[in-house]
């Protein structure tokens, strides 16, 4: 995978976090979601993010 340099990516998307979020994702059941997002590059993550708004359709 090297040669190619391959970045793996994961996302989960979490309601239930610690507290209850003001801001987050709507659900559509009254609740709150928060998306994370990490990539690895084969050694350590290289990218982390936290999704609060929707960016998709």
């Amino acid at each position: 995978m090297q040669k190619y340099n391959l970045i793996r990516a994961d996302s989960s998307i979490v309601s239930q976090t610690l507290g209850k979020p003001v801001e987050g994702l709507d659900n559509r059941n009254g609740k709150k979601a928060v998306k994370y997002s990490i990539a690895f590059d084969g050694v350590l993550p290289c990218r982390f993010n936290v999704y609060l708004t929707k960016l998709w359709q």
